[in-house]
Parts: structure tokens; C-alpha cells; sequence
């Protein structure tokens, strides 16, 4: 085998083997929307740093386009070299314990800053220079700091908004309570207008607003769609392909090609559901993958295929999510709509996950592994990352969801980060998995013999 030939297999490994032709769709894709940033200025487009979660139907009725942290980081997660660029961040006095999609571009943005472009090491040659940067803390405080820290390495302007977080108990039903978030969030995209309008010189268009919300509803029913077809069995989207085709949801909502793209995924999935395909010959175990993916070893989701026969789900890219009634759109309005969906579900929106305490949200998700017949959930906890640092107390409360149920589904905790491979042992997780798949099987076969 020659250099290049085995170079190429070491990729196919580590990215992962897909299974659908939509999956395979995404590389020219993807490589299509980094071209854009890179070239974004020669067109009169503008480009945000930014942070997943802010309203991108703005950004696109302004010409801007938003680069998010959370892509660029599994990006060069995939292409190997996000410890690269994680260590540069850490030469700086930024630590290991900071969320490594952030230290990615903290580290490329110092080199930035040395070279005044992006380094030639950089995928895709970079994710765009940045005319500003706009920040809120949905989810994550990094939100806020990790882009103030950017401004100083590149000096461009810096806006902060601000997404108000339902309390956990409070009830997001109560009109006045729905009134008075949806109300200060409509305050805060007039902010964000502003400060956009001021960058750009450009003037919001309304008529673009319009279509852009179109989009995104569009998008966001084709999503929800996509995953009611992937509750079947067999599983028609293994991990591997979504953790690719959830690219577009997350980064290019907006787009019209966004929208032929998944009507393309929708008709795929929709064919494998209705033929029973699927990327094994015999599902002997089906596993959920919960949260946030390795994303320089997408390949291990063909590993647990091919070692145990297990298919894996994933849905926290696999599509679905709330799609907003259409009653609280008014597309003659469309920048009121777009601060109700976020309240509204919205799919990403605040509604969609403090809707009610945190406990009663786990026992129905608990619910859905019985529905899909789980035989396992694995997860890895990284300790940067508010979403999997509790990640023991996670499964405590899915257990007692589904003892309700009556059954037991075994979980195990992976320690490693998502971009960072330093943290990845293989040899020690893959052991833990082996041994991990032995305590699946025997809890299938007490689940068989008690239905029996």
C-alpha cells in the first residue's frame, strides 16, 4: 500500500465510514461554506465570530455570516490537529480545563495575531476574518469571555446580548412569564440590529428577515420529520452519518440549499425506513451515544459495529427538536417571531430545554430509550463542559426513570474530551467499552427472559 494510500485509509478510520449517500453530500458541502467565509469580504459579505444558538435569520437578512466555535473545533478535531491549536491557547495561560472548542480558536487566533492570517495549517484555510464579534451566554458562560479574549488578539468590535434562561420549576406556560422573556429577548435583538447595522452600514431588510425565518421553519420541520423516521428499527442513520449531516442544521439554517439539502436526507432516510436498510446485516444491540461526540474518532461508531454488532444513535445531531406553532409566526413581522419561537420551543430555544425542572425531563427522555429499544448509552463527560460534567448524576436520574418503566438499561461514562485527543486513550476505552458490552448483553437477556 502506498504512503497516500494508507494516509487515506487512516482518515476513512478515524473520520468514520458512512453508510448514506447524504452523508457522503456534506464534504463538498462543507468545504463550500469555509470557501464562502474565506471569501467573503471580495463579495461585500461580512463575517461574525459568533457562538451557535444566535439567531441566524439577522445574519443572514445582513449579509453576515456567522463562524461558529462549535464547528471549527470538531473540524479540526477531524483533520487531527485540534491539540495543535489547543496547546498554542495553554502557551498563553489558558488551561486544559477550558471548553477545547473555544482554546481551538483562542490558540488560532494568537497565531493570527503573529502571522496577521490564518496559519497555512489551518482546514479549509481558515474559518473566516472576522468584522465583529457577537456573543450571549446561552448555555455557556465561555460564550461570553472566550470571544472577549478574541477581540484582543484581533481587534475587531465586540457585542455582548443578552438570552434570558427560565429558571428551573418556573413554568414557561404562564402567559406573563412567557410575555415578559419573550419581550426582553425582542429588546435584545434590536440591540443586536443595531450594533449589526453599525458594522456593516447596511440597513436591516425586513423582506429578507421574512424569507430567512421561512427557511428556518422549513428547515426545522424537514429536522423534526428526520427524526421520527430514526426511531425505527433498524436504525436508518448510524452516529457516524449524523454527527455529518447535522453540519447544515447547525451552521447554514437560512440557506435555501439548506432546505433541498434535507429534503434530499428526509427522502434518503425515508426510503432506508421503508426497505429495512441498514448498515448491518444484524443489529444484535442498539446504543445511544448521549451529547457531544470524539470528534477526531468518529470512526469508533464502525468499531463498535464491526467488534459487536451494535448500531449506535445519536440524536443530539440526528435532527428533531421543537418546531414553533405556526400560529406565533407573523412573517409581516418576522423580528417579534423570531424572539417568540425561542420561547416557544423553537427547536434550540430556551423553552425547548428549562420547560420544566430538570428531573421530569430526564424521566421522559428515559421513556424514549425504552421506546427505541436501547440496549445501552455511553457518554463521555469532559470536564470543560456544563452538559457532561454531571454526567453521573445524569444516569442516577435516567436509571429512576426507568425503573418506573420497569426495565434496566446499562450506561457507561467515557472520560475524554471532544477536539482534544490527548485526553483519548484507546487502548483504555476501548477495553472499558468490551467490558462495558458484556454487562449489555446479559441485561438483554434478562429483559428477553422476563418478557418471556
Amino acid at each position: 500500500m502506498t504512503e497516500q494510500a494508507k494516509e487515506r485509509s487512516q482518515e476513512e478510520v478515524m473520520s468514520g465510514r458512512k453508510a448514506t449517500d447524504m452523508a457522503q453530500a456534506v464534504r463538498p458541502l462543507r468545504r463550500a461554506y469555509y470557501t464562502r467565509l474565506r471569501e467573503a469580504h471580495q463579495r461585500g459579505e461580512f463575517v461574525a465570530w459568533t457562538m451557535w444558538l444566535v439567531p441566524e435569520e439577522i445574519f443572514y437578512a445582513m449579509d453576515v455570516l456567522p463562524s461558529f466555535a462549535e464547528n471549527y473545533g470538531p473540524v479540526c478535531a477531524a483533520k487531527q490537529i485540534g491539540p495543535y491549536f489547543c496547546e498554542i491557547a495553554e502557551s498563553d495561560g489558558f488551561s486544559m480545563d477550558i471548553c477545547s472548542y473555544l482554546r481551538t480558536n483562542l490558540g488560532l487566533a494568537k497565531r493570527m495575531r503573529e502571522l496577521g492570517d490564518f496559519p497555512e495549517e489551518a482546514p479549509y484555510g481558515g474559518c473566516g476574518k472576522p468584522d465583529m464579534l457577537i456573543a450571549n451566554a446561552h448555555h455557556c458562560d465561555g460564550r461570553f469571555k472566550y470571544l472577549q479574549q478574541i477581540g484582543r488578539y484581533l481587534d475587531v468590535p465586540y457585542f455582548a446580548y443578552d438570552v434570558g434562561d427560565l429558571p428551573y420549576g418556573w413554568n414557561i406556560e404562564n402567559p406573563a412569564i412567557r410575555k415578559h422573556f419573550i419581550d426582553h429577548y425582542y429588546a435584545q435583538l434590536k440591540r443586536l440590529v443595531a450594533f449589526i447595522e453599525k458594522v456593516t452600514g447596511k440597513k436591516l431588510n425586513k423582506n429578507r428577515l421574512s424569507e430567512a425565518l421561512q427557511n428556518w421553519m422549513t428547515v426545522q420541520r424537514l429536522s423534526s420529520a428526520q427524526a421520527e423516521l430514526c426511531k425505527h428499527i433498524p436504525n436508518p442513520l448510524p452516529a457516524q452519518d449524523a454527527a455529518t449531516i447535522g453540519f447544515p442544521n447547525m451552521h447554514m439554517k437560512c440557506w435555501p440549499e439548506t432546505i433541498e439539502f434535507y429534503q434530499k436526507v428526509y427522502d434518503e432516510i425515508k426510503y432506508r425506513v421503508d426497505n429495512n436498510i441498514s448498515n448491518l446485516s444484524e443489529e444484535k444491540y442498539r446504543l445511544q451515544w448521549y451529547l457531544i461526540l470524539p470528534w477526531y474518532y468518529i470512526g469508533i461508531y464502525n468499531w463498535l459495529e464491526q467488534e459487536f454488532g451494535a448500531t449506535t444513535i445519536n440524536p443530539t445531531y440526528a435532527g428533531g427538536g421543537v418546531v414553533p406553532p405556526e400560529e406565533i409566526i407573523d412573517y409581516d413581522f418576522p423580528l417579534e417571531s423570531i424572539a417568540r419561537k425561542m420561547y416557544y420551543g423553537g427547536g434550540v430555544g430556551v423553552g425547548s430545554h428549562r420547560d420544566d425542572a430538570y428531573g421530569p425531563k430526564l424521566a421522559r427522555m428515559a421513556s424514549n430509550l425504552v421506546e427505541l429499544k436501547i440496549d445501552g448509552i455511553i457518554g463521555m463527560t469532559i470536564a470543560s463542559c456544563r452538559a457532561t460534567s454531571n454526567l453521573y448524576d445524569t444516569w442516577r436520574r435516567f436509571q429512576d426513570g426507568l425503573k418506573r418503566a420497569g426495565v434496566s438499561i446499562p450506561t457507561l461514562t467515557i472520560e475524554a474530551d471532544m477536539v482534544d485527543s490527548r485526553t483519548y486513550s484507546d487502548v483504555l476505552i476501548k477495553d472499558k467499552i468490551r467490558a462495558f458490552m458484556e454487562t449489555v448483553d446479559a441485561a438483554k437477556g434478562e429483559r428477553q427472559r422476563g418478557v418471556a
